[in-house]
Order: C-alpha cells, then structure tokens, then sequence
C-alpha cells in the first residue's frame, strides 16, 4: 500500500481516499430567550460596578434564579417556553431566594443602603459596643 493512510498506526490502517466523510457538526442546542426578569438582572449586574469577580458564584446563582422566576411566571416564546411554564408549579421559595440575593449583592435599595459604610447601624447595639461607648476616648 503507498500512500497516506488514515488511522491510528499501522493496524486498522487504510488509504486516506477511502476514509469516511468528517461528520456534520452537532447543531447549536436551542437556547431560550430570556424572560423580563433575566434581562432585568443582567441590566442591574452591569449596571452594578462593585462587583468584582469574588462575586462571580452569587451572580451565577442569581441568573439561575431570575431564569426559574420567568419559568414560573409563564414568560414564553413558543411552545418549548410554555410547556416548561406549565410543568412548573409556583413555590414559595425561589422569589424570596432570588431576593434575597439581589439584596446581599446590593441590587435593592436594602442592599445598598446596607453597603454603605456611613450609614448608621441597624437594631439594638450590642453590649461590647455599649461598654466601648463608655470608655474614655484615647487620643
């Protein structure tokens, strides 16, 4: 045999002109649009410019989040979107979640309020902090 050969070595080795076509490429998977409320968290997460990448995991998360609320609410576009609305059943736990993180982000007036280091402490001081209160001040 001369000529190229197409395999792996000499064993199962044949001429390159009888080699089987390449195979297609695997078509995109089919990626839903997103609903009102992911284009509104990616909005917000760009908008939000102290983020930094430690904050990268908290995003994904809170994308997940934003997804499963708009398959709860029913946003669709196609059948493929409204079947996925009508399997799911409303729980009582992903939209708090999903507030929840918007707030430890500081995506909600709540959370950006508890950012800002002037701001004055929330609740009932604690005893150290009363005892500290007492102390003469050093200087």
């Amino acid at each position: 045999m001369s000529g190229k050969l197409h395999g792996a070595g000499w064993l199962g080795a044949r001429p390159l002109e009888a080699a089987e076509p390449a195979p297609e490429a695997e078509p995109e998977p089919y990626r839903r649009p997103w609903g009102e409320v992911r284009t509104d968290t990616e909005a917000a997460l760009t908008a939000a410019t102290h983020l930094t990448a430690m904050d990268a995991g908290a995003k994904a998360a809170l994308r997940v989040l934003a997804d499963k609320v708009d398959s709860i609410a029913g946003e669709h576009l196609g059948d493929e979107w409204e079947l996925d609305a009508l399997k799911a059943k409303f729980d009582n736990v992903t939209l708090p979640t999903y507030l929840k993180y918007c707030e430890a982000l500081g995506l909600t007036p709540s959370g950006r309020k508890a950012m800002d280091p002037g701001a004055p402490a929330k609740g009932k001081p604690t005893k150290l902090a009363v005892v500290r209160d007492m102390l003469p001040k050093s200087g």
